[in-house]
């Protein structure tokens, strides 16, 4: 699976977290994934968006 980064966010609010967004390219095509350390779990999210990725993260550390 070939990966290309694509963002990194750290933030203190909400609980504080922090988030990995790649791109990668596997037998299904190209997707996006998130991969988020919150609350001391570690949550990993594919999406067809790269917003998708940010809304999700949003709805998660939101939700808490």
């Amino acid at each position: 699976m070939a990966v290309q980064h694509i963002n990194s966010i750290y933030s203190t609010m909400d609980g504080g977290y922090e988030a990995e967004i790649d791109r990668v390219n596997c037998h299904t095509g190209r997707a996006y994934r998130i991969i988020i350390q919150h609350l001391g779990e570690t949550h990993l999210h594919y999406s067809k968006t790269e917003e998708g990725c940010y809304e999700w993260l949003y709805d998660l550390v939101r939700s808490e």
